[in-house]
């Protein structure tokens, strides 16, 4: 009776109910008795038992990777002395604007003679640039770069209103290919267009999964590359300067 009691609790868990010579009898189900030892054990040691996942004593492990992101590709803003293609400007100090009877043109020309860009690049309405390379060196590597001149035919502080007919100049340069945008002017640059530049460079930046380079060159920092590169400028070393009346802001 005994067994029977017992047996009726572990029918159909750990043991199945037959018949056998006409009586009740259990037998042992080999799906249970393939894991005895394994149960024994379990049954000794408390800590495996409630280290066990079951249905009664789920338990849920968290498992916490730290994956730092990639940084982020971003706008970096430059000046001249960044581009070792303008490296001896670095010795060359400020000292005023640069001369009114250099053109655009001619300053233009220049720039590309000192990067040894050839080609001619002729002004006309709706460009998206003035001047295109890909032989600007920086940190010893090459990089593709887009210039805007502005020349003396203008007058007073360079806004963006003054970028084009209808203001857009800077974001039509970077529409093109490259990771370096520079902006030139014979005077002073107002602080709104290195705004816009780093707009634009932020917006490059994300859309092509990579740096991007921005800067501007004054008429200050024009006149420091005249000096540097007279023969590419087409004009005497010790050509009279032109005072500075604006700061850039």
């Amino acid at each position: 009776m005994q067994v029977q009691k017992v047996g009726s609790v572990l029918d159909g868990v750990a043991f199945d109910q037959v018949k056998h010579n006409g009586e009740i009898a259990y037998a042992r189900r080999r799906e249970i008795h393939a894991h005895k030892r394994e149960i024994l054990e379990l049954g000794l040691n408390r800590g495996k038992r409630e280290a066990l996942l079951t249905k009664r004593n789920p338990q849920v492990a968290v498992h916490i990777h730290n994956r730092r992101q990639a940084p982020r590709p971003k706008a970096i803003a430059i000046t001249i002395d960044h581009i070792d293609s303008f490296s001896a400007a670095k010795k060359i100090k400020v000292d005023g604007f640069i001369p009114r009877s250099i053109s655009e043109d001619q300053f233009k020309r220049g720039v590309q003679s000192i990067l040894r860009e050839p080609g001619e690049w002729k002004d006309f309405g709706g460009e998206l640039l003035d001047l295109a390379t890909t032989r600007v060196e920086m940190r010893g590597k090459r990089f593709g770069a887009a210039f805007a001149f502005k020349g003396p035919g203008m007058r007073g502080p360079l806004v963006p209103k003054k970028m084009g007919a209808s203001g857009d100049q800077i974001q039509r340069m970077f529409m093109a290919h490259a990771q370096v945008f520079f902006v030139q002017y014979h005077e002073d640059i107002k602080l709104s267009i290195l705004q816009l530049l780093r707009t634009c460079a932020v917006e490059k930046s994300e859309m092509t999964n990579q740096p991007i380079y921005y800067g501007i060159i004054d008429g200050s920092d024009s006149h420091r590359l005249v000096r540097a590169y007279p023969e590419a400028f087409g004009t005497p070393p010790n050509q009279k300067k032109r005072k500075t009346t604006q700061k850039t802001r």
